[in-house]
């Protein structure tokens, strides 16, 4: 099963890449391509590069995943919340300035796919191999891996969440906020 999470990381990893890549250093030639009409606006061209140097970031975190064994967890988080967030945008333009070109319709479903097969790896308990070989997963209470020692210490535990240690969230938040959290 670790194999499937490997697969869709590199699938998401790889397209995030490289339209990262394209919006950044081909804006107009990426957007035509998808039917839209960019104005000569150096703000607006500003706002699409920076999203496609996001784009890269989320890409080469996830490709990273697929040999990095103890960020897939991570990894697959990042894939069901970032894909989610824009297949649901996407969604939501639909209803609120209608159906747009048959590109970005399929990016949509695209999205929205990689979010679903993501979110649902997670759901369903899978288990990815942390670096240390061993599975990571729920832990069973009142055993070696309990919170309350052990490798798992300073673990956070929620029935909705899978544990995720405490320096891992941090080290998350921090790379996420980058000049912010200092």
């Amino acid at each position: 099963m670790d194999q499937i999470s490997r697969v869709t990381l590199m699938a998401a990893g790889v397209v995030s890449l490289a339209i990262g890549v394209s919006i950044t250093f081909a804006t107009g030639w990426f957007y035509a391509s998808t039917g839209v009409s960019l104005p000569q606006d150096p703000s607006l061209l500003s706002e699409l590069r920076a999203e496609g140097a996001v784009l890269q970031v989320v890409g080469a975190f996830l490709l990273l995943a697929v040999w990095r064994a103890g960020w897939r967890r991570e990894a697959l988080w990042v894939a069901a919340l970032y894909f989610g967030a824009y297949g649901t945008a996407r969604v939501y333009s639909v209803v609120a300035s209608g159906w747009p070109v048959s590109g970005i319709i399929a990016a949509m479903v695209a999205e929205l796919a990689v979010a679903l097969v993501a979110g649902t790896l997670l759901l369903r308990g899978q288990r990815v191999r942390g670096s240390e070989g061993q599975a990571a997963g729920p832990v069973p209470q009142g055993s070696a891996g309990d919170v309350t020692g052990g490798q798992f210490r300073n673990t956070i535990i929620s029935p909705a969440l899978p544990p995720i240690s405490a320096s891992n969230w941090r080290k998350l938040v921090l790379s996420m906020t980058g000049p912010f959290s200092r």
